[in-house]
């Protein structure tokens, strides 16, 4: 995972910067919404967050976000636990480490 897709912004309007560190931070909510989804088998929530993050993560710099969200809504509608806890994992180490800034 390259520099631009996991921890920091690439391409960012800059007026959408400031808002960044809500961004990610509202990740972080996600990140427990979707692992209580999971758990609850809440499939829809599922897909419908990851489908969120697949819209919003490029705007605010992060295509890694986009497609993880993108993955998400895939595994929440096929059911796939793996799938879901798999991209939940990488979701939280990108979130974890664009919060580090780096």
């Amino acid at each position: 995972m390259s520099e631009r897709e996991s921890g920091g912004p690439g391409n960012v309007d800059p007026l959408l910067r400031p808002l960044i560190p809500g961004y990610l931070a509202a990740r972080r909510e996600d990140l427990a919404m979707l692992e209580s989804a999971l758990a609850e088998g809440a499939w829809l929530r599922i897909a419908g967050i990851g489908h969120r993050l697949a819209g919003s993560g490029g705007s605010y710099g992060f295509p890694h976000i986009s497609k993880l969200g993108a993955r998400l809504e895939r595994a929440g509608e096929a059911r796939d636990a793996a799938g879901a806890r798999q991209a939940i994992q990488t979701l939280h180490q990108v979130v974890t480490q664009a919060l580090a800034g780096g």
